[in-house]
């Protein structure tokens, strides 16, 4: 919803944040596909999740019929869609057949991924980690070629991957699954 920072049932009013509602898990989505979600304990990190999280960093924060409309927080709301949809576009497509090493036990983990097959080829990678008990990425280390070795136990935290242009312009992250 776009149009309307106040609640109806309690009245309250806030045109200062944007709610993202997104699935968590893919509405349309294969048995293979939930496997291996549940395997790589994936199930903050649909595409629609990494939307929602894209959208929180690329945008700025700040109800439906007319006379329901709030025009400010509207600005605003417009605002936020315009700047994420505007950087998705500008950005490198992203990173394909991105995988963690599930074989080695050590405290380190290493990644590998593809560069995009389409579009504008990337300039860089940002590698995304969060702890397993967060829902937003708490580190962001830059990488120039398609693999990374850091160390950071796969056991303490969720990995992803994003395709970076030269002007800063990045794509969605993609979440890492378990490879060899």
């Amino acid at each position: 919803m776009l149009g309307n920072g106040t609640a109806g049932e309690t009245n309250t009013h806030n045109n200062t944040q944007i709610r993202v509602f997104s699935e968590n898990n893919p509405f349309v989505e294969t048995v293979e596909k939930r496997r291996e979600r549940v395997y790589n304990s994936a199930e903050n990190d649909s595409p629609s999740r990494q939307l929602a999280r894209y959208i929180k960093e690329t945008g700025v924060k700040y109800g439906d019929e007319i006379e329901g409309v709030d025009f400010e927080y509207l600005r605003k709301n417009t605002g936020v869609n315009l700047s994420a949809v505007a950087n998705l576009a500008l950005a490198p497509s992203v990173p394909d057949n991105v995988r963690q090493e599930v074989s080695e036990l050590t405290n380190y983990f290493t990644l590998h991924w593809e560069a995009p097959k389409q579009g504008k080829q990337p300039a860089g990678y940002y590698v995304l980690i969060r702890e397993t008990d967060q829902s937003q990425g708490q580190m962001k280390i830059h990488v120039d070629g398609t693999e990374a070795r850091l160390p950071y136990s796969k056991d303490n935290y969720f990995f992803a991957v994003q395709s970076a242009d030269a002007e800063g312009h990045e794509s969605l992250a993609t979440f890492a699954r378990g490879g060899r």
